[in-house]
């Protein structure tokens, strides 16, 4: 706030300026034309100082602004859907899903085909997080839209460090 404020108090100052060095131009005292003193900056010079601080200031709040807005990677919302009574036993676990690729390269119609170890809720939080897994680069290589694979999807502990 204090920054646009400068920024604005410094444009009006370079208008103001300019504003006063062409009414000096205009007028003539004893057929010489009288200029007030020329600060250290131009009014060209202050503009552009001012409209770069504005476009910096600009692209660092749509910045924060995507931060504020933007999904969280994948990894990090995995962790969201980690089962709670597993979380809170320490336990890991494995599920394989069984899914159809997309045309986008993500699965869709998802079945859990294991479940290791069973009963702990890995295989409901499984399917949910299916819902927005991209295969990777190298595995479409390999892969058309349409195919059946069988997804393996590992629940780790988070390393918990200080």
């Amino acid at each position: 706030m204090a920054l646009a404020a400068a920024s604005a108090w410094l444009l009006r100052r370079a208008v103001v300026r300019q504003r006063a060095q062409q009414a000096a131009r205009d007028s003539r005292i004893g057929g010489q034309t009288v200029l007030p003193a020329e600060g250290p900056f131009s009014f060209a010079a202050t503009v552009t100082i001012n409209a770069l601080a504005l476009l910096v200031f600009t692209i660092a709040a749509l910045a924060l602004l995507y931060a504020a807005v933007a999904p969280a990677r994948v990894p990090e919302r995995a962790q969201a859907y980690y089962p709670t009574g597993a979380r809170a036993d320490k336990v890991e676990g494995l599920v394989v899903l069984h899914c159809t690729v997309t045309p986008s390269w993500g699965v869709n119609d998802c079945a859990v085909k294991s479940e290791t170890p069973p009963g702990r809720g890995f295989g409901a939080s499984a399917l949910q997080i299916s819902g927005f897994t991209v295969l990777k680069e190298k595995d479409r290589a390999h892969l058309r839209p349409g195919a059946e694979i069988n997804l393996p999807i590992r629940f780790k502990m988070p390393d918990e460090r200080p």
